[in-house]
């Protein structure tokens, strides 16, 4: 399949300026400006005893093969059912190395950004996942409580 060639040349190469990958029944992993997407649940541990799901986040990745950094932007979130509003959160600085078949990414220290400036009161810390043509999972802490994720890879229909 075109799409494992693609990942493959990704991990070689991670020149991620200008992708396009295809299957032979007319799929292609979502790529755009050197993003990849995926869609999946994030859960979070509230601390009480009690899991919070939020089903079909959003996150996409950005990588940086110069500062061998990653970008992580997880769309339209809730991290709480109570939490008010959904809004975007950037997790910058990601470091990321590439291991088998895929790409391992971790961070520590981190702090987020959401609705136009930093989150200090939820730093990421202990983030590792593991990214692959087709599937994306990680595990961290956002300020005091445990996060994971786990989603596959945005495919959109070949024009």
């Amino acid at each position: 399949m075109k799409l494992k060639l693609f990942f493959r040349m990704l991990l070689c190469s991670m020149a991620l300026l200008s992708f396009a990958a295809c299957s032979d029944d007319d799929d292609s992993l979502f790529i755009e400006d050197g993003i990849i997407a995926y869609v999946g649940d994030v859960v979070v541990d509230q601390n009480d005893g009690t899991t919070y799901t939020d089903k079909d986040v959003k996150i996409e990745l950005t990588f940086d093969a110069v500062a061998n950094t990653a970008e992580m932007l997880v769309k339209q979130v809730k991290f709480a059912e109570k939490m008010p509003i959904r809004l975007d959160m950037t997790v910058k600085g990601i470091d990321f190395t590439i291991a088998g078949s895929g790409i391992t990414i971790a961070g520590n220290n981190i702090v987020p950004e959401a609705m136009g400036g930093p989150f200090p009161m939820y730093t990421i810390i202990n983030l590792s996942g593991k990214v692959t043509d087709s599937d994306f999972s990680f595990s961290m802490k956002c300020g005091e409580f445990p996060v994971t994720f786990t989603g596959k890879a945005v495919l959109t229909s070949a024009k």
